[in-house]
Parts: structure tokens; C-alpha cells; sequence
């Protein structure tokens, strides 16, 4: 093993200052457990495209338990596993390589960009059209009005729609009061980019970073969202699947060495983050669908996809 892959610039220059130093060692510990899991290798998962839906609602970075506590839309809810514990691994698990002619991608996730242009019919992205500069994100209401749009534009084919919450970042009163105190704000000049991750703040203990707080807000981005999902699964009807990419970690003791994580670290295969809900919803007939030819996807500008990747916290 290459421990200078494991002992980065970052870790060192954190490690400089006490009130870091826990962090610091969580984060190893992290590291360490990612390399374990990626040697085991992915959870078989759910393949999300071969099961039984008319619309696929996708919450990203839900957590189950998390879902079971606040879910208000009446349906079946059942715990199952993801193929993933981050969104790009998710897409590529579940789409890249597949002829899914008969299913439309709306989605506010940036990584749709992996999407080559002859896995759907087509792949809607919101990141330009629906983008709120405000939020730095796209809104739940933005997100459920372009999936009633491409419902009406595609009638007879399957439906994906990728919202962004409860991922950060947070959009509910309590997560605005924490950009309003500052707390996304970086401790240093040499590593901004890090420090603006809020998961990544409370992982390397940066900051005045209060994780109840934090958790709160997460829960708050998902409140908002599920009335609107609710709404929307009414408007759509059929046979609806709601569901997430991949979990959140949320100070979660994981292993097999044990330390705290937080965020969703790629091939990282622990509970809190492949564990997510699968909640049946039938609302109305079914619909009859039908394959046709991929249209081709409108591509963001480079330096737009990299302002959404790093505003979303993937940068």
C-alpha cells in the first residue's frame, strides 16, 4: 500500500492545528475503509431500470432512515440497496451501457454529463434552464415543473426525474441561516474549496460547525421536497417508484476501522450511505410506453458544469 496516497498535503497541514486533529484521523480512517471496500468490491444493488415503474422519482443523497422518519406521501415502503454511495457511480452502474430508448432523464444532478447520448431518448438536464443562483442548486418546484413538461412533451415513455434534495446544499430556513453565519466560509485560503463542503467541514472538524444543526437543515431540504414529489406522482399517475442514489453519512460510526463519516465518499459501501428507501406508489392506469431513437442531449458550456459541480459540492 502507497501510505503517501493516504497521508495527502491536506492531511498534514490540517493535522498542524489540535482542533483539527480528530478530524484529520477520521478522515484517514475513511480513507483507509474506502480502500477495503473498493478492493471487495460494489454491492450487487438494485438495478433501478429493470424494475416494475412508470416514473422513477430519484431524492438525492437520502438517507432510509432518514425518509422513513419524514415521509409523508402514502405508499409501500420497503429499505433497499443501492449499487453506489455517490451519484456519478450511481448513473454508471445503473445507465451506462444500456439501450433505456423508452425512458426520459430529467435530472438536476450534474453528473447526466457521464450520460453518452445514446443510452436514453433523451436527457433532460436542468442545470442551465432551471438553475437558481440564489440557492446555488435547483429548487424542488423547478425540478417537478420540468418533469410535467417532458410528461406532456413524451406521453408514452418512462420517466425519471433526479431531484436534487435533500442534498446539499440546504434551501429551508435553518440552512439559510447557516450561509447567513458564515459557516461555509473557509479557514484558510490554501484549501477554500475543501472547506466550502459543509460535510466536509463537520469530517475535518473545521470551524464552529454544530452537527445537529446541520442535520436539521438536511431534514428541512427534505420536507420541502416531498409535498412537491407528492404533487407531482398525482399529475403523472401510474406506477411510481421514489427512491435515492445513495445515502448520506451523518457522523455515522463505520468500519471496518472504526471512525465518523460524513458526506458520501465514492466506494464507500456502509449502511448510511447504500441503504435507501424504495417507496411504491400506484396512483391511475398504467402507461403504455414505447422505445424510440435517443435525441441528442443539449451539452452545458465546460466552466457552466464546473460552477454546478463545485456549487453542489463535487468539486
Amino acid at each position: 500500500m502507497d501510505w503517501r496516497r493516504l497521508h495527502p498535503r491536506k492531511f498534514i497541514s490540517l493535522a498542524k492545528e489540535p482542533t483539527r486533529i480528530s478530524g484529520t484521523l477520521n478522515q484517514l480512517g475513511m480513507e483507509l475503509n474506502q480502500r477495503y471496500y473498493e478492493r471487495r468490491g460494489a454491492p450487487d444493488g438494485v438495478d433501478v431500470m429493470s424494475e416494475n415503474w412508470d416514473n422513477l422519482i430519484i431524492l438525492d443523497g437520502c438517507r432510509y432512515d432518514t425518509f422513513e422518519e419524514l415521509n409523508t406521501i402514502k405508499g409501500t415502503l420497503k429499505r433497499r440497496i443501492s449499487k453506489a454511495s455517490e451519484s456519478s457511480e450511481f448513473i454508471t452502474r445503473n445507465f451506462i451501457g444500456r439501450d433505456l430508448h423508452d425512458t426520459v432523464y430529467v435530472t438536476a444532478n450534474p453528473h447526466a454529463h457521464l450520460i453518452p447520448d445514446d443510452v436514453f431518448h433523451a436527457v433532460i438536464s436542468l442545470l442551465d434552464s432551471k438553475w437558481n443562483d440564489e440557492l446555488k442548486t435547483v429548487t424542488p418546484e423547478a425540478a417537478a415543473e420540468a418533469a410535467q413538461k417532458s410528461h406532456d412533451e413524451f406521453p408514452d415513455k418512462r420517466l425519471i426525474i433526479h431531484f436534487m434534495q435533500p442534498h446539499f446544499p440546504f434551501i429551508g430556513e435553518t440552512g439559510q441561516a447557516i450561509k447567513q453565519a458564515g459557516i461555509q466560509q473557509s479557514a484558510s485560503s490554501d484549501d477554500s474549496k475543501e472547506n466550502t463542503q459543509i460535510w466536509k467541514m463537520l469530517q475535518y472538524q473545521i470551524g464552529s460547525v454544530d452537527r445537529d444543526l446541520v442535520m436539521k437543515a438536511y431534514h428541512e431540504n427534505l420536507e420541502l421536497a416531498l409535498p412537491v414529489v407528492d404533487e407531482l406522482l398525482s399529475d403523472l399517475g401510474g406506477r411510481s417508484i421514489v427512491t435515492s442514489d445513495h445515502g448520506n453519512l451523518a457522523g455515522d460510526i463505520i468500519g471496518p476501522i472504526p471512525c465518523r463519516g460524513y458526506g458520501h465518499p465514492p466506494k464507500l459501501y456502509v449502511p448510511g450511505l447504500i441503504e435507501i428507501p424504495w417507496l411504491t406508489v400506484d396512483r391511475g392506469p398504467r402507461r403504455t410506453v414505447c422505445p424510440d431513437p435517443p435525441l441528442k442531449s443539449q451539452d452545458l458550456q465546460d466552466e457552466t458544469l464546473r460552477d454546478r459541480l463545485e456549487a453542489l459540492g463535487y468539486r
